[in-house]
């Protein structure tokens, strides 16, 4: 399964970047069509999640969700385990919030 995550750009390496929680898990091919995953996305290894900095006097607490995050496990099938970053021109935080809201999309019902 891979994890959806959505992630809020942050001051320091101290604060977390990937922030939301419990993230949402789903199959590789609802994130290849409805999250429009692709292997060209991939930013990083498991064991180095990604983080987003910038100048700013507030804390991560503070900022709205800016990046779309998909962590693809070890175990799936022809894809590079790690971190791939949804481009913002391609689906919008807010775009990804609503279709993990979306009834039936939670693994937890």
């Amino acid at each position: 399964m891979v994890k959806v995550w959505l992630a809020k750009s942050v001051r320091s390496e101290e604060e977390r970047a990937i922030t939301s929680f419990p993230p949402l898990e789903i199959s590789l091919e609802v994130a290849t069509e409805k999250f429009h995953l692709t292997e060209e996305s991939w930013i990083s290894p498991l064991d180095s999640p990604p983080r987003f900095q910038e100048d700013s006097d507030l804390p991560a607490d503070f900022h709205e969700y800016r990046y779309v995050i998909l962590e693809v496990p070890q175990d799936t099938t022809s894809w590079k385990a790690g971190f791939y970053l949804i481009p913002e021109k391609v689906l919008q935080p807010k775009e990804a919030c609503e279709l993990m809201t979306q009834e039936g999309w939670r693994q937890d019902k």
